[in-house]
């Protein structure tokens, strides 16, 4: 299983990387702008347990995006240490582009693929998921 999940992940990571390196953007920011899109407000530490990313690899990433002017940080009641992160328009436009990305990526991937088996795998995937959330081997 473990084989088959890095096989699928890894090739449709290529796809996407190469789409989206196409289009100037550098890995990292697709997902942090899906994130954004999709829960306007969040916070930096929200962003990185969405994202599977590390806090300073976040921090990083959401810099980049700040001066390249793809998110917006506001401070909520003057609280400097923590602050609120929204796309801006450029953001918005540049979501717009990565979700067709994802929309292609995904139709190339599907191929083949039933409905209902879709919906399976992602039954099975978010149990396995869960599975290892809720309890490590070494725990």
């Amino acid at each position: 299983m473990h084989y088959s999940l890095l096989l699928c992940e890894n090739r449709f990571h290529q796809e996407v990387t190469t789409a989206i390196l196409a289009e100037n953007l550098t890995p990292g920011v697709p997902k942090i702008l899906e994130y954004v899109a999709n829960n306007p407000g969040c916070n930096q530490n929200q962003i990185a347990k969405g994202c599977c990313i590390n806090k300073a690899s976040t921090a990083g990433i959401l810099k980049r995006m700040g001066a390249a002017g793809l998110i917006e940080k506001q401070v909520p009641d003057g609280n400097r240490r923590s602050y609120h992160v929204y796309l801006s328009d450029q953001g918005k436009r540049e979501y717009n582009k990565i979700k067709e990305i994802f929309k292609q990526v995904e139709s190339l991937s599907l191929r083949g693929v039933s409905e209902d088996d879709l919906k399976t795998c992602i039954r099975v995937l978010n149990k396995i998921y869960d599975n290892l959330e809720t309890g490590g081997i070494n725990e």
